[in-house]
């Protein structure tokens, strides 16, 4: 995977913290550290790539399922998706893992822009799920992400937030990307 992208990919996923159980898909791999000395935790939503898209493998060296448009490679796909699933441990309500995650975005990088958008519809009946766009400069390119999150669970009953996000340097990709975006969330297991 091309450095800049890689790096960018990892300053796009900002751990989401927390959110009420629901659904019971998040799986926990041991996979090898970065530094390879020990194991690490990768905790895998229950994402399917939507039609048309496949998953680029490379995004579990970071955390995350990354999904690109079939054909394509990560270094020029227009758009790109991924998920991130992280422990609840306290249960919070979405709602304050979306104000915590913004407050963190805001920290980060004081000239981003952060704006709500209307809820979606949650998969098989899980309610409302809240989403945001986010517009910041990552090294001098711009990044817009339109971000959704939801609770999750695993077996075991333990809380998970689950982040989907859609990204791209183009508002013109963001929005024709923005119908995948919205199949993996209802599809979302």
């Amino acid at each position: 995977m091309h450095p800049a992208r890689l790096a960018a990919l990892a300053a796009l996923a900002v751990p989401l913290c927390l959110a009420a159980p629901a659904g019971a898909e998040v799986i926990k791999h041991l996979t090898p550290c970065p530094e390879g000395k020990a194991l690490c935790p990768f905790f895998e939503a229950g994402a399917a790539p939507p039609e048309g898209w496949v998953e680029d493998r490379s995004g579990r060296e970071d955390g995350v399922l990354l999904f690109i448009p079939a054909g394509t490679t990560f270094d020029a796909a227009p758009a790109w998706i991924y998920v991130r699933a992280v422990p609840n441990e306290p249960k919070l309500p979405l709602a304050e893992i979306v104000a915590g995650d913004q407050a963190r975005f805001r920290e980060d990088n004081p000239d981003v822009t952060i704006e709500p958008r209307p809820d979606l519809a949650g998969p098989g009946g899980r309610g409302a799920v809240p989403v945001y766009d986010v517009v910041e400069d990552q090294g001098g390119r711009t990044v817009l992400e339109r971000v959704a999150t939801l609770a999750d669970q695993d077996r075991d009953g333990n809380a998970f937030a689950v982040g989907l996000i859609l990204a791209a340097e183009d508002p013109a990709d963001l929005e024709k990307a923005e119908p995948a975006f919205r199949a993996m969330l209802s599809a979302y297991r």
